[in-house]
């Protein structure tokens, strides 16, 4: 069984008219979330080559470990695989998506079919009938996804093990969360408090800052970080 959403109710368009139409509506997501992407201003930083690399990446029952721990009723990509599919046909499948996975990281081969996505508007909060109140999810291939998830826990690994996190990074990092680094935080501020020293607190909020990650500085610093080969391509 899959989720469903709730349909989008009418949205402002730019001249401020109310518009229901299905079609209509698509195509004002379609320009407010392709206007909020930052164009690359073609600077290129010059960083320090790492000391170490990444090892080779080895599927050794790592696929099948994430078959596992997919949900039933996620929503499908534009494949239509459904999840539930994959993980009761998991032991089977695992051993072919190894190969497949292999090769296409040894080749820096993506199908096209996943780098398509379904992308849904969510709404965050404020009036919902105006579009910058939304933000986009993209619905992709589960097969991606779960070559996506093997390559992330390999750099994950490999991050944590040469120590290239900062300790205060908590977001993405097992076992740490907004509340792990509120905590760390708190006693800072208490400790500080104690001593006599006093404190000043600055909160910043990057709006939309996923969608402001330039690709071509990204991989500067991947590259900078030891991440290179394949994996990097």
């Amino acid at each position: 069984m899959q989720t469903c959403r709730d349909t989008v109710g009418p949205i402002l368009n730019v001249q401020n008219d109310l518009v229901t139409d299905e079609d209509l509506k698509c195509e004002i997501f379609n320009k407010f979330f392709c206007s909020v992407f930052t164009q690359d201003n073609g600077d290129s930083p010059v960083l320090e080559k790492s000391e170490v690399c990444i090892p080779p990446l080895f599927f050794d029952g790592q696929v099948l470990d994430a078959i596992k721990n997919m949900r039933k009723d996620s929503t499908p990509g534009p494949d239509r695989v459904t999840s539930n599919f994959i993980k009761c046909t998991g032991s089977l499948l695992a051993p072919i998506l190894e190969i497949l996975f292999s090769r296409n990281i040894k080749e820096t081969f993506v199908p096209d079919m996943w780098k398509r996505a379904f992308v849904t508007p969510i709404y965050k909060n404020g009036a919902k009938i105006v579009v910058n109140n939304y933000r986009p999810i993209s619905l992709t291939c589960h097969l991606c996804k779960l070559m996506e998830r093997v390559i992330t826990n390999h750099i994950m690994k490999y991050l944590l093990e040469y120590n290239k996190l900062e300790t205060f990074q908590h977001g993405f990092c097992r076992g740490l969360s907004t509340v792990t680094n509120l905590l760390v935080f708190y006693d800072e501020v208490m400790l500080s408090i104690d001593r006599g020293i006093p404190v000043d607190v600055v909160f910043y909020d990057l709006t939309k800052a996923f969608d402001k990650v330039s690709h071509c500085k990204l991989q500067i610093k991947l590259k900078h970080e030891g991440i290179v080969g394949p994996i990097l391509s």
